[in-house]
């Protein structure tokens, strides 16, 4: 299978869209033998900054010396970049030959009534790659929830992670934090431990029910022991109260929460609280440990793209994938930050789950101008629905057809020294972002 054969046959599992649940996945492993048994698993679970902290995660193990896996979702410009091996997305031929193997075992589930969905397939392919790598360390981002998500088909123990739990997926989750929380703290396992953002009183309730109950030892960020010291284009400088001074490329004080929580993890890793891995195994043979120059220099070096991501220029261009109040909250707080005083031209396009009313309300204030278009996306809201929404706000709003017209538009409408930003939805980050580097290689 090549990688435009593999491409089309997960092309048609795609139309079987997304169906909760742990069957489907659990038989496909089983006739691939089970390749996530055994792994050591860091799960990551939450709403907002599960890409940012398994980044952190990622990097500082990388630093450390251990063989990292990653399977991260969804991609900004390619597949690929869901599986990443010690930090590097895996190539054309490898993704074909993981998507062939699996395409085997798919063929021994064609008479079930259900058969796997497309990030079912991801997920048994990241598995599969992880095992024939001999990762030391798995770190695993939920897709969605976490208690039926396709992630969460392992057995044994794992260190959970939960970030940040707010209102999101409510078709699937439900409407309230408690219902969301009791999804997303589906991935604590009975004797692991469970490291924790400080929730709002209805998802910490859940959260700490679920740990007493499996018997995990909970873990809770102190916020107040992370101070942020500057934030700029250039990133984010903080303290963390017992760990030291870090900067981390990514702007935001919510970044230098998300690498606080993930410091907190690797401290219950070193403290030999993960199944499997003790302070001993991360200091053995030629690996070097976790100690406080590897994770600043792991923390310092981290990459996550179009998260604030700032492309220089007359005007500065900011790509954020911010697709929910919460995310669009901290979007605005950065902004304010980096740009005291400004306003942005913004480029908007969100999915129609979403609450974009919400969305658009916060973002108004920095806002002298929408441009609206629709991502390419079956999910997204239409152009028309999403004009009438924002209609009803104190801000200009135009629509835009194709993604050069929003382009165009918002170079044309923000003056060299103002700033263009798009938010709204991942979904449309990456082809922004491809469009605006080939501007630039071309101008």
């Amino acid at each position: 299978m090549t990688y435009e054969e593999a491409l089309l046959w997960l092309g048609e599992a795609k139309t079987r869209g997304i169906l909760p649940g742990l069957s489907r996945i659990s038989h496909l492993l089983a006739i691939l033998g089970n390749p996530e048994d055994g792994l050591r698993i860091v799960h990551v679970a939450g709403t907002n900054g599960k890409g940012s902290t398994c980044a952190y995660l990622e990097s500082m193990l990388r630093e450390a010396g251990h063989a990292t896996g990653m399977f991260t979702s969804p991609w900004l410009t390619d597949p690929v970049e869901m599986f990443r091996i010690n930090g590097e997305p895996v190539s054309h031929a490898v993704f074909a030959e993981m998507a062939d193997l699996v395409s085997e075992a798919f063929e021994g589930m064609r008479d079930d009534p259900e058969l796997p969905t497309e990030y079912e397939i991801y997920a048994a392919m990241a598995f599969l790659l992880f095992r024939r790598r001999t990762c030391t360390v798995v770190i695993l981002e939920t897709c969605m929830g976490g208690r039926f998500d396709t992630t969460n088909a392992y057995r044994g123990g794992n260190i959970a992670v939960l970030t940040k739990i707010s209102v999101d997926h409510v078709r699937f989750l439900g409407e309230t934090l408690p219902e969301i929380a009791w999804h997303k703290a589906g991935i604590i396992r009975p004797g692991s431990s469970v490291i924790s953002w400080p929730q709002a009183a209805g998802a910490a309730k859940v959260v700490g029910q679920a740990a007493s109950e499996a018997r995990a030892c909970l873990s809770v960020l102190d916020i107040h022991d992370v101070r942020v010291e500057r934030v700029d284009e250039k990133g984010t400088t903080f303290t963390y109260a017992g760990f030291g001074r870090f900067h981390t490329m990514l702007p935001g004080a919510h970044q230098a929460g998300n690498a606080a929580l993930a410091l907190l993890t690797l401290k219950a890793m070193q403290a030999g609280i993960m199944p499997g891995l003790t302070s001993d195994t991360l200091r053995a043979g030629t690996m070097p440990g976790l100690t406080p120059d590897t994770l600043r220099a792991g923390i310092a070096k981290t990459l996550w793209p179009c998260r604030f991501e700032v492309l220089p220029g007359h005007p500065p261009i900011i790509l954020d994938s911010a697709h929910n109040p919460d995310g669009i909250a901290s979007f605005v707080d950065t902004f304010r930050r980096v740009y005291p005083g400004k306003k942005a031209t913004v480029i908007f396009g969100a999915m129609r789950d979403k609450d974009v009313a919400g969305m658009l309300d916060l973002l108004s204030p920095i806002t002298e101008r929408f441009i609206l278009i629709q991502p390419d996306s079956p999910r997204a809201m239409p152009l028309s629905e999403l004009h009438a929404i924002a209609s009803r706000g104190c801000c200009l709003s135009v629509k835009s057809d194709t993604m050069e017209s929003a382009l165009e538009t918002g170079l044309a409408n923000a003056p060299a020294e103002g700033v263009l930003a798009a938010v709204g939805s991942i979904f449309y980050m990456g082809r922004l972002k491809r469009m605006i580097l080939e501007r630039w290689r071309t101008a």
